[in-house]
């Protein structure tokens, strides 16, 4: 975060905090995790149970999520899928009354799919990896309940609070990662793997893309490190998609308040001629990167807007798209 961030801070009261740890396994049709994740109730009522979303099962990822092991407070819970599937809920052995906090650890795995062609925005397609919500993700609580509906293909995938993360993420050696928040550290070991730490927040998603195929150009605006990734060989492209997300950041940095993040990545992905939103990143489909650069200019710019309408200013998307898709088209 900024620096003039921090005071403000204090205003969002307590956060849920995620530890996790996932590894890629060296084929890359498998990951892993470990997770620990700290929930306080910050509303007004007890809370019975727990609900957790399981976005890779949703027939927008079309992923397989498994969860292994389920621990409240250190002692093992037998969860209930809700959702079809999309979601898990955790009984309370004790209501968590306003104030309190428990932890939630899971032991999970997701099968990753891969496509040749399509809009992918999860798994393998092009040698691009994309990881929006791999990991057992807390529900929204609104009006009372917890808000798990699976949505249509019409909707966007993720509704979250807002969390602090801190994020170990092991892959093979070579892979260019780019998440959400900051990279603190990559370190390797002797069986070829690398080892990123990345924390962020407040986020309202911890996603992760990964390549072997990126090239990348950076710049600064309002604030904070601006960078492309691009195909390889595509520099016009990727320097113009440079151009566009650091003109945008910087008006709408006037326009609408100051961005918050350090970082702001602007990322090629198997999405055609469409773009997706998550925090601190966009991603921008690939074939605007070449015979449609014409469009390159206008998405970028709507998909930066929802750094404002999306990561800063939250809804349902859902049932209220039109307050982030609204204002970014706007």
């Amino acid at each position: 975060l900024q620096d003039w961030v921090g005071p403000q801070l204090e205003t969002l009261g307590p956060l849920p905090h995620y530890t996790i740890h996932a590894q890629l396994a060296p084929s890359g049709d498998r990951l892993e995790g470990q997770m620990t994740v700290a929930v306080p109730n910050a509303g007004p009522t007890p809370w019975s149970d727990l609900v957790f979303r399981l976005y890779p099962n949703t027939p927008h990822y079309a992923a397989v999520m498994d969860v292994a092991q389920v621990h409240v407070n250190g002692d093992p819970v037998i969860p209930e899928f809700v959702a079809e599937g999309t979601a898990l809920r955790l009984p309370l052995t004790a209501p968590l009354a306003p104030g309190e906090e428990v932890t939630v650890g899971f032991v999970f795995g997701v099968d990753l799919p891969r496509r040749d062609v399509g809009y992918t925005l999860f798994g393998w397609e092009d040698d691009i990896l994309s990881l929006p919500g791999f990991y057992p993700t807390l529900a929204v609580r609104d009006a009372g309940r917890w808000v798990s509906e699976v949505p249509p293909p019409f909707a966007d995938v993720l509704f979250n609070p807002v969390a602090l993360y801190d994020l170990q993420f092991t892959a093979p050696e070579g892979l260019t990662v780019v998440a959400a928040g900051t990279t603190l550290e990559q370190t390797l070991d002797q069986d070829g793997r690398a080892t990123w730490h990345i924390v962020g927040g407040p986020l309202r998603d911890m996603t992760v893309l990964l390549s072997h195929r990126w090239e990348s150009v950076s710049d600064t605006a309002a604030g904070a490190t601006v960078t492309s990734y691009y195909p390889a060989g595509a520099q016009a492209s990727g320097q113009a998609a440079l151009f566009h997300a650091a003109a945008a950041l910087r008006l709408y940095s006037d326009l609408y308040g100051p961005y918050p993040y350090t970082e702001f990545d602007v990322v090629v992905a198997p999405l055609g001629l469409r773009g997706m939103e998550y925090s601190g990143l966009v991603t921008i489909g690939e074939d605007l990167y070449y015979d449609n650069r014409d469009r390159l200019p206008f998405l970028v710019a709507h998909e930066t807007a929802h750094q404002w309408w999306y990561a800063q200013v939250g809804n349902n998307p859902l049932a209220h798209p039109w307050l982030d898709e609204g204002p970014a088209e706007y």
